[in-house]
């Protein structure tokens, strides 16, 4: 197993306030030299928040539900086709500890349109 990819399954077992391929437990603040970089959930929040306009709080609360209801798919063996560009697919399961590990395929297209709103609620509702 390479090096990048043991990387990625120790990131696949690693609690969600723990740095994968930092040694020390800080965050990597230059991603270009670290070959796995982790976005932090308050970070990924900022961001949305930036892009779409939304409150903290109202990114947080719909966050919260959104990765709710994914891993309840997930686990189910649901596919997620989320949009034109994104698709999610379980491909096996393992219990870890209190919890599951799901191994997945996500598929996406290399480019993604930015333009016409933050969310595609407002893209159907304007075609």
């Amino acid at each position: 197993m390479s090096d990048a990819s043991q990387g990625a399954s120790q990131g696949a077992s690693a609690g969600p306030e723990e740095q994968v391929g930092q040694t020390d437990g800080s965050a990597a603040s230059d991603t270009s030299k670290d070959p796995v970089s982790v976005l932090k959930r308050k970070d990924f929040v900022d961001l949305v928040v930036a892009k779409s306009g939304m409150k903290k709080r109202d990114v947080r609360t719909a966050l919260d539900a959104t990765l709710s209801v994914m891993g309840d798919a997930l686990r189910d063996g649901k596919t997620l086709s989320l949009s034109a560009q994104a698709k999610i697919k379980p491909v096996k399961q393992n219990p870890f500890g209190q919890g599951t590990v799901v191994t997945t395929k996500f598929r996406m297209k290399d480019e993604v349109p930015t333009e016409g709103g933050p969310g595609l609620a407002e893209d159907k509702q304007s075609g």
